[in-house]
């Protein structure tokens, strides 16, 4: 359990840092047939999105423990927040920033949650590795039929399982 917290302040700074790469930089609003929009754009708010993620799973990866699915998705949330919500508070005057914070606290839980929930029935089971490793591929084919860089997560999952379950066992197994 201590590497699970060692691990939540390093996913939330991580996880910050990752507002700053991706959209803290950009304060600029654009317009797209007329209408004004902003100020980040769309590839942005996917990258960030992909990266925190990502971050978020090998981190669990690391510390696959059930209490590391809600410690370490508050800590990767809660990273992100902080920056987003200083930045939004000293530009928006009408106070709907908390609206946003909201959501973004609830969405992005939730979410974390329920995908590292996601990967620790599938990892964590006592199923074969290889067919461990055959649900993660084929969860990276439906996510890739829905939208391409939802796959990155169940790959991810792959191959970890590749990396440290199947491939130590078939060397036991050859021995």
């Amino acid at each position: 359990m201590g590497r699970v917290w060692a691990m939540a302040p390093a996913l939330a700074l991580f996880a910050g840092l990752m507002w700053f790469v991706w959209l803290g930089w950009d304060h600029e609003y654009y317009e797209v047939d007329g209408v004004s929009q902003g100020p980040y754009r769309p590839w942005q708010v996917i990258g960030c999105g992909l990266a925190i993620t990502t971050g978020t799973v090998l981190a669990y990866l690391r510390a696959p423990r059930t209490a590391a699915v809600f410690i370490l998705a508050i800590a990767a949330v809660i990273g992100f927040a902080v920056p987003w919500a200083v930045s939004a508070s000293s530009e928006d005057d009408s106070g709907l920033w908390v609206v946003g914070l909201v959501f973004l606290l609830v969405g992005g839980g939730v979410g974390l949650i329920v995908l590292l929930a996601v990967m620790s029935a599938v990892i964590g089971s006592g199923r074969s590795a290889a067919r461990d490793l055959g649900v993660c591929v084929a969860l990276a084919v439906l996510a890739a039929l829905v939208w391409l860089p939802l796959a990155i997560v169940p790959l991810a999952g792959a191959a970890w399982l590749l990396l440290f379950r199947w491939l130590p066992d078939r060397r036991r197994a050859q021995r």
